[in-house]
Formats: structure tokens, C-alpha cells, sequence
């Protein structure tokens, strides 16, 4: 089996890359707003509306988080920025951020209008393309990998 040549990853700590280590917070606090804003049209509790509203402050603060180390690793490794895949990844994650900043601003925090199911809903559809396209980077292409395990260009650590 062919393993892909690692890139590296410029925000890194003795070589463990960041970004993927933060992205699981942004992506299971959006994803599980959506979860909570289920558990409220069903049970009418206003309990699961501050849940997701709590949720969602806590995606956007975390993905902004994801976001900066993401867009780091972009700028400052080449091969990183030769996939139109990476592109894709950080513009559809700048959209999924857009979205859960309407969403929060959209909340009363006691109710979930249908406006908020919409954001929700599409915020869970473009997270998984965009968790779908990361892995493709890191599994496929080798990116944030180890170039000391994979043999490929070094890239500045910070």
C-alpha cells in the first residue's frame, strides 16, 4: 500500500500538528446543536433551546480556534495550498461559521424557530463535506503528516 509523502503542519507542537487536535470541539458542538434543537421541537423544552444556543457559542468560539490554525497550515505549507481540496475545506468551514454566527444571532435562547432548523440543518450537511475533505487531505494527500514520516517538504513549526 502506498502511503502518501507528509507536508507537515506550520502550527505544530514537537511535531503533533494543532488543527486536527482542536476540530473535533467546533465539530461536535455545531453538530450536537442540531441534536439539541431536534430534542426541543419534540419535547418543547426550553432546556435543549439554551443547550443549542450554548453549543453553538461554544462551535463558533472553538472553530475560530480551528479556523486560525487551519488557515496557518494553508499559508505556510506549499503543498497544502497546491489542493484546490484544502481551499474547499477552509471556504466551506467559512461558511459553516457564517452560518452558526446567523444562527446564534437569529436565537431568543428559550425557543428554535425554523430559521434556526435551517441553519442547523445545513451547518450539519456542510460539516460533514468539510470533515469529508480533511480526512481526504490528511489520509490521501499526507497533509499535517510528519515529514519525518513521510519524506515530504518541511515546514516552518511554530
Amino acid at each position: 500500500m502506498r502511503h502518501p509523502q507528509g507536508s507537515g503542519s506550520a502550527a505544530a507542537i514537537s511535531g503533533h500538528p494543532l488543527h486536527p487536535m482542536v476540530v473535533p470541539f467546533p465539530l461536535a458542538s455545531l453538530m450536537f446543536s442540531f441534536v439539541a434543537d431536534i430534542a426541543h421541537l419534540v419535547s418543547e423544552d426550553p432546556f435543549w433551546a439554551r443547550a443549542s444556543l450554548t453549543l453553538i457559542v461554544v462551535g463558533i468560539v472553538t472553530g475560530v480556534a480551528a479556523a486560525a490554525l487551519g488557515a496557518w497550515d494553508l499559508m505556510r505549507v506549499p503543498r497544502a495550498r497546491q489542493l484546490g481540496k484544502a481551499w474547499a475545506h477552509g471556504l466551506i468551514n467559512g461558511v459553516v461559521m457564517l452560518l452558526a454566527l446567523v444562527n446564534w444571532a437569529t436565537r431568543s435562547g428559550t425557543d428554535v424557530t425554523a430559521l434556526n432548523m435551517i441553519l442547523s440543518f445545513a451547518t450539519v450537511v456542510l460539516l460533514g463535506i468539510s470533515g469529508w475533505l480533511g480526512g481526504d487531505l490528511s489520509y490521501k494527500h499526507g497533509v499535517g503528516v510528519s515529514p519525518e514520516i513521510g519524506g515530504g517538504e518541511s515546514a516552518d513549526r511554530i
